[in-house]
């Protein structure tokens, strides 16, 4: 009856035990503990049916059969490497490619990929800046953060973090309105239509409809409030170097409304095992962690004030 085929493990703990002459090492050279040399290399001599070392107290031998077949075994390993690296050079270099929204891009993103890439040195990122709901089951993109809900078919999610939006205006405008926003518009952003009327239900306010301007984007919306055009509803960690340099101010920092929607990391399932992917996952979501976390400390301080 032919003996099966020692596995891989067997054959890597064999030369490598072989060529030093040692277990322990072979243990070193490959990141594992003397016994479990040892037992590889026992399960190796069952499936093969013969010995391949000598053992004495103090040293281990090569039999005659083990020293013939550790040339032609290096020589494999060898070649299994110089075969499996520029794959693995290559999958980890791959350009991954993301969508998402464009505020979230520019104001939460982009800040932050200076430390991605430098505990990453060998993954690459193309970022698109869209609106626009992409089909990543039929698209080039692997992933994207959006907000919304949280289900979306035929896709995995991960929970990054919620909105807090309070209104800002330009420190001008604050003193012109007298921190009245019923008196001057509100810019509302197109694709996110509930969060003017939740904010002010939340904070007991009505509002003449008359007093509105509609925008694309987010974006848009801070830039049309550091301009003076009226007031923008935004989570205040977006925009904390506006506030910082005085170019945004929080109108009622002591009210805030939950966004409708809830930032999320979604991708296929195949995307996972993609090592840039998994490296990018790692790091958004101990980024959205500690944002999170740092959102929740400033809003408190803003409601002592």
């Amino acid at each position: 009856m032919q003996s099966r085929l020692p596995s891989l493990n067997a054959i890597r703990a064999f030369e490598a035990a072989a060529r030093h002459l040692s277990f322990k090492s072979a243990a070193a050279e490959l990141h594992v503990t003397p016994s479990a040399i040892s037992h590889q290399i026992r399960l190796m001599e069952a499936d093969l049916g013969f010995e391949l070392f000598l053992r004495s107290a103090n040293a281990i031998k090569l039999t005659e059969t083990a020293e013939r077949m550790l040339p032609q075994l290096t020589a494999g390993l060898d070649l299994i490497r110089r075969t499996v690296a520029p794959e693995i050079i290559s999958g980890r270099e791959r350009l991954l490619y993301i969508t998402t929204l464009p505020t979230f891009a520019a104001r939460w993103f982009l800040p932050r990929m200076q430390r991605f890439y430098s505990q990453n040195p060998a993954c690459r990122i193309s970022i698109d800046a869209s609106a626009e709901v992409v089909n990543l089951q039929q698209s080039r993109f692997d992933c994207a953060i959006r907000n919304g809900g949280g289900n979306w078919p035929g896709l995995l999610t991960d929970r990054l973090f919620g909105e807090r939006l309070t209104p800002v205006c330009s420190p001008r405008l604050l003193r012109e309105s007298r921190c009245d926003l019923t008196a001057r518009p509100t810019l509302h952003v197109q694709t996110r239509p509930k969060d003017w009327p939740v904010w002010l239900a939340t904070a007991g306010l009505t509002k003449d409809g008359k007093e509105e301007i509609w925008l694309s984007s987010r974006s848009l919306a801070i830039q049309g409030a550091i301009e003076g055009l009226g007031y923008a509803l935004v989570d205040p960690s977006f925009i904390a170097d506006d506030l910082a340099s005085g170019r945004l101010t929080l109108s009622h920092p002591k009210v805030h409304s939950a966004s409708a929607g809830t930032y999320y990391l979604v991708y296929r399932e195949e995307a996972s095992r993609n090592y840039s992917f998994q490296q990018f996952r790692t790091w958004v979501l101990q980024e959205a962690s500690a944002y999170a976390a740092n959102s929740i400390d400033r809003r408190q301080d803003a409601s002592a004030v």
